[in-house]
């Protein structure tokens, strides 16, 4: 007797699209979400279809909102905004922190405006 046919599992949350297929391996169930990002397929493996719905929900939210754009950076860009945002005082963001040294910047001139030579922490 045939394995009944799964058909596959459709994701959609505005233009965002994730699809979730059966890919059976080695005898067990596994499900692969696939989907789009920064113009590239992504494919994830799980071991159970309500995992990858779960996440396949997930991934299409933070898509539709647009806040997986930055997954797009190299691992040393991640490591810069994680350095960066390490120096930061708690509850200080890097874009106001960046705001407010490009007002300095502008005000100063050509003037330098060196880091300070003292430990941060």
């Amino acid at each position: 007797m045939k394995a009944p046919v799964i058909k596959p599992v459709q994701i959609k949350k505005g233009s965002v699209i994730a699809r979730i297929y059966p890919t059976p391996r080695d005898g067990y169930d596994a499900f692969t979400l696939v989907f789009y990002r920064d113009g590239k397929r992504v494919r994830k493996v799980f071991p159970t279809l309500e995992q990858a719905k779960r996440e396949g929900q997930s991934v299409v939210d933070a898509l539709s909102r647009g806040e997986i754009a930055g997954s797009s950076l190299t691992g040393d860009q991640r490591a810069s905004y994680r350095r960066a945002v390490d120096l930061l005082p708690h509850g200080v963001s890097l874009e106001l922190a960046a705001a407010e040294y490009a007002g300095a910047k502008k005000m100063l001139g050509e003037v330098p405006f060196s880091p300070p030579t003292f430990p941060i922490a």
